[in-house]
């Protein structure tokens, strides 16, 4: 007997392309034998899983980036029409994917639970609102009127903030079965949100508005709980297969980079709290880049290789205020190789996108993206037939 999944109208892969039922059940059950069950989940685009938040926070990195790079004298090259042409792609990337995300949760909300009880997946339920504070930070300027909008996009954003990543920490840290070392860079979604608040917060003058150093609390949390979540992951490499090879690697950068632009705000200047956090990025750039990151492989599931992008972005951006603050020669030849960098991560990952989407209407050779947590539940969809 044996049972084979199909997604997108086709019979892929759960492991070795076939799943053996135990003969324990066949002796149950013996009308069964002979026969074939097969089930058919739904397209990608009505299953979408929530690592494609993954690119719209890519996109929402570009948009940073070439804010900076518009509003920087020793990049004149760079104007403002980059800054838009991303903003614009990436609220409409999101914007997809939000609404095929929220069909879904309506049509099939069985897996939206199953990725919030997952203890890596559920931390991609960050990412929208993160993207909001990276749009919002990367606005042209030509679009930004007033702050009064940007304080609420910052108040709105911090109550979800708050909401949210307060049952993963719990869960985390706090639960019966909870471990310390069971942080992922996954769990960086999570966290980097903080940063990001702080920056907005700065942006937007919050702290005079409100009267409370807002800002400067949310890089305190952020802080913490990235060196907790470092410390973890680097604790458990040696023990976690598969995790040193994966692009969620590169999250180890964004958080510490979103810090560098959130220290120069405090201190008024990239000075010497900046530099250590840019410093501290380099290096695990090096280190990371050792691991060889690769697109070669089809990716597990859908936008994993989009981890890649926001990262690599963020520490680009920090390039170019510090080559702004400290000019020279060498300062700005660093921010152009990261910049280049980050294009062709960009350029190489949304190629291999596409080539994905090709390699899936081959059925035949390529079955590609059988979302796990869907593998894991689909005798609860509606279409099932058994097959003599």
């Amino acid at each position: 007997v044996i049972q084979k999944y199909c997604f997108c109208g086709m019979e892929v892969n759960d492991g070795n392309n076939k799943v053996e039922i135990s003969r324990a059940d066949e002796a149950t059950n013996p009308e069964s034998a002979g026969t074939m069950e097969r089930i058919y989940a739904p397209p990608l685009w009505a299953r979408m899983p929530n690592t494609a938040f993954g690119i719209g926070l890519g996109l929402g990195g570009q948009t940073i980036m070439w804010k900076t790079l518009s509003m920087a004298s020793h990049f004149p090259i760079i104007g403002p029409t980059t800054n838009k042409v991303f903003w614009g792609l990436a609220l409409a990337a999101m914007g997809i994917i939000l609404i095929l995300y929220v069909y879904k949760a309506i049509k099939y909300p069985f897996v939206v639970k199953a990725e919030w009880k997952n203890p890596v997946r559920s931390h991609f339920f960050s990412a929208p609102h993160v993207f909001v504070l990276m749009v919002s930070i990367g606005v042209p300027n030509n679009l930004v009127q007033t702050k009064n909008v940007l304080r609420v996009i910052f108040g709105v954003t911090l109550g979800l903030q708050t909401i949210l990543t307060n049952p993963l920490y719990i869960r985390w840290l706090f639960d019966a079965n909870a471990s310390i070392k069971s942080a992922r860079p996954q769990f960086l979604f999570s966290c980097v949100g903080w940063f990001f608040l702080a920056v907005l917060g700065l942006q937007t003058n919050i702290s005079d508005e409100w009267g409370i150093n807002i800002p400067a609390f949310c890089f305190g949390s952020g802080l913490f709980l990235y060196l907790i979540i470092i410390t973890s992951n680097f604790l458990s490499l040696s023990r976690a297969a598969g995790v040193k090879k994966s692009p969620a690697m590169f999250l180890f950068i964004a958080p510490p980079s979103v810090a560098v632009i959130a220290a120069e705000g405090f201190y008024g200047g990239f000075l010497t709290a900046s530099q250590f956090l840019l410093g501290w990025c380099l290096v695990l750039l090096v280190l990371l880049i050792r691991i060889v990151p690769s697109v070669e492989k089809s990716s597990s599931s859908f936008g994993t290789y989009w981890a890649y992008v926001f990262p690599l972005a963020g520490i680009a951006t920090s390039s170019v205020r510090y080559a702004e603050s400290q000019p020279s020669i060498a300062s700005c030849g660093l921010a152009y190789i990261l910049v280049a960098v980050s294009l062709i991560t960009l350029l190489a990952v949304f190629v291999r996108e596409v080539y994905n989407f090709w390699e899936m209407s081959n059925h035949e050779k390529h079955p590609y993206w059988p979302d796990p947590v869907v593998t894991a539940h689909l005798d609860k969809f509606e279409q099932r037939v058994h097959v003599s």
